[in-house]
Protein backbone atom coordinates (compact mmCIF):
# COMPACT_ATOMS: atom_id res chain seq x y z
CA UNK A 1 0.00 0.00 0.00
CA UNK A 2 1.10 3.43 -0.95
CA UNK A 3 2.23 5.73 1.75
CA UNK A 4 0.15 9.12 1.46
CA UNK A 5 2.31 11.56 3.84
CA UNK A 6 4.83 11.69 1.39
CA UNK A 7 2.04 12.69 -1.27
CA UNK A 8 0.26 15.01 1.34
CA UNK A 9 3.64 17.23 2.11
CA UNK A 10 4.65 17.85 -1.61
CA UNK A 11 1.17 19.56 -2.02
CA UNK A 12 1.14 21.00 0.66
CA UNK A 13 4.75 22.54 -0.18
CA UNK A 14 2.49 23.79 -3.27
CA UNK A 15 0.00 25.50 -1.23
CA UNK A 16 3.09 27.46 0.39
CA UNK A 17 5.03 28.39 -2.77
CA UNK A 18 1.95 29.56 -3.88
CA UNK A 19 1.23 31.55 -1.35
CA UNK A 20 4.52 33.04 -0.95
CA UNK A 21 4.26 33.81 -5.08
CA UNK A 22 0.91 35.33 -4.12
CA UNK A 23 1.86 37.73 -1.48
CA UNK A 24 5.14 38.90 -3.68
CA UNK A 25 2.31 39.35 -6.50
CA UNK A 26 -0.29 41.30 -4.48
CA UNK A 27 1.94 43.53 -2.03
CA UNK A 28 5.66 43.03 -3.48
CA UNK A 29 6.60 41.33 -0.45
CA UNK A 30 10.09 39.59 -0.93
CA UNK A 31 9.80 37.72 2.78
CA UNK A 32 6.63 36.45 1.69
CA UNK A 33 8.57 34.87 -1.77
CA UNK A 34 11.70 34.25 -0.05
CA UNK A 35 10.27 32.35 3.44
CA UNK A 36 7.69 30.54 0.75
CA UNK A 37 10.26 28.87 -2.05
CA UNK A 38 12.75 28.48 1.14
CA UNK A 39 9.58 26.50 3.76
CA UNK A 40 8.56 24.37 0.15
CA UNK A 41 12.08 23.51 -0.75
CA UNK A 42 12.50 22.48 2.70
CA UNK A 43 9.05 20.33 2.55
CA UNK A 44 9.86 18.88 -0.49
CA UNK A 45 13.23 17.64 0.92
CA UNK A 46 11.72 16.50 3.69
CA UNK A 47 9.17 14.50 1.22
CA UNK A 48 11.58 13.20 -0.64
CA UNK A 49 13.18 11.60 2.58
CA UNK A 50 9.96 10.62 3.44
CA UNK A 51 9.64 8.39 0.32
CA UNK A 52 13.00 6.58 0.90
CA UNK A 53 11.32 5.51 4.72
CA UNK A 54 13.55 8.55 6.56
CA UNK A 55 12.19 9.32 10.38
CA UNK A 56 13.95 12.18 9.85
CA UNK A 57 12.02 13.33 6.97
CA UNK A 58 8.87 13.12 8.68
CA UNK A 59 10.21 15.05 11.76
CA UNK A 60 11.24 17.26 9.45
CA UNK A 61 7.94 18.05 7.72
CA UNK A 62 6.20 18.05 11.46
CA UNK A 63 8.52 20.63 12.43
CA UNK A 64 8.10 22.79 9.57
CA UNK A 65 4.35 21.98 9.43
CA UNK A 66 4.50 22.92 13.50
CA UNK A 67 6.43 26.25 12.86
CA UNK A 68 4.20 27.38 10.14
CA UNK A 69 1.09 27.03 12.45
CA UNK A 70 2.04 29.11 14.89
CA UNK A 71 3.64 32.03 12.54
CA UNK A 72 0.50 32.21 10.79
CA UNK A 73 -1.40 31.73 14.03
CA UNK A 74 0.40 34.37 15.25
CA UNK A 75 -0.17 36.55 11.91
CA UNK A 76 -3.77 36.09 12.48
CA UNK A 77 -4.39 37.22 15.59
CA UNK A 78 -2.18 40.43 14.94
CA UNK A 79 -4.03 40.80 11.64
CA UNK A 80 -7.95 39.27 11.82
CA UNK A 81 -7.62 38.65 8.19
CA UNK A 82 -8.72 35.66 6.93
CA UNK A 83 -6.37 35.37 3.90
CA UNK A 84 -3.25 34.61 4.38
CA UNK A 85 -3.11 34.14 8.53
CA UNK A 86 -6.02 32.41 8.86
CA UNK A 87 -6.37 29.80 6.18
CA UNK A 88 -2.89 29.29 6.39
CA UNK A 89 -2.77 28.56 9.94
CA UNK A 90 -5.69 26.23 9.62
CA UNK A 91 -3.88 24.29 6.64
CA UNK A 92 -0.55 23.83 8.45
CA UNK A 93 -2.52 22.16 11.85
CA UNK A 94 -4.72 20.22 9.62
CA UNK A 95 -1.30 18.45 8.13
CA UNK A 96 0.94 18.71 11.56
CA UNK A 97 -2.37 16.48 13.07
CA UNK A 98 -2.22 14.10 9.72
CA UNK A 99 1.48 13.57 9.47
CA UNK A 100 1.49 13.10 13.26
CA UNK A 101 -0.77 10.75 13.52
CA UNK A 102 0.40 9.04 10.02
CA UNK A 103 3.48 8.66 12.19
CA UNK A 104 2.07 7.35 14.87
CA UNK A 105 -0.47 4.89 13.18
CA UNK A 106 3.30 3.26 11.46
Amino acid sequence: MMNLAPWVVLVYALIILSGGIAGFAAAHSWPSIIMGSLSAVLLVCAAIAMFKNSVLGYFAAVGIAFVLTVFFTNRFLHTFKLWPGGIMAIVSFLIFVFLVAAKLKN
